[in-house]
């Protein structure tokens, strides 16, 4: 164990030792738009990945389901994602965001993605109860009235896919707490210090 994180299933608590912490990222279904993407950051000096989806490994220390974080600077803006936290052999669903330095992603996307907090939502649901309708649940983030990021979770790769990807590439792990990557943005935060309101 690394983190012990406290969450709601059911009502009742759970507490997971979490080990290991990935944020996926470029998991857009439509892979075209995902290369348009590519490039459109290749054109800000971002370098590509070496391959698409990518997965970049989280220090777990920065996960957090306060209500409260603290950042380095105003270079920082929030990615809704879903995350996928396994504990005991279940697979459990909550909302998050994969909050990253943009300054730092221009020089090293890995050190970026270790800069921020990352937001974990407190109450879980089990993965089977809601996988039936997964492609229809929605992510939203706003600020202030202004809707920042919008999407269905079927803008993202399938989860088993997602799930095979990471096993793939980071091999099998207990605890772990996985980011899915996120959907399109259409504004940021207008000022330091903003409240972002997550919703799934």
């Amino acid at each position: 164990m690394i983190q012990s994180m406290e969450f709601l299933f059911q009502e009742k608590k759970l507490v997971v030792p979490v080990a290991s912490v990935l944020a996926a990222g470029y998991t857009g279904r439509d892979q075209h738009h995902v290369q348009e993407h590519v490039t459109e950051l290749e054109e800000q000096g971002i370098a590509p990945p070496p391959h698409i989806p990518m997965l970049y490994p989280v220090m777990p220390t920065l996960l957090s389901n306060s209500e409260h974080i603290a950042v380095l600077g105003p270079n920082s803006t929030p990615e809704i994602e879903v995350a996928i936290v396994e504990f005991e052999g279940e697979r459990y669903v909550t909302v998050a965001s994969d909050q990253t330095d943009r300054e730092i992603e221009a020089a090293s996307v890995p050190q970026s993605k270790n800069a921020c907090p990352k937001i974990v939502g407190v109450e879980l649901w089990h993965v089977d109860d809601v996988l039936p309708q997964w492609d229809s649940l929605q992510l939203r983030s706003s600020s202030s009235g202004t809707l920042l990021q919008e999407g269905t979770l079927g803008m993202l790769l399938p989860l088993h896919e997602i799930l095979a990807f990471a096993d793939k590439h980071a091999g099998q792990q207990a605890n772990r707490v996985l980011l899915s990557g996120t959907v399109p943005t259409l504004a940021v935060p207008s000022r330091e210090g903003a409240t972002i309101l997550l919703e799934l």
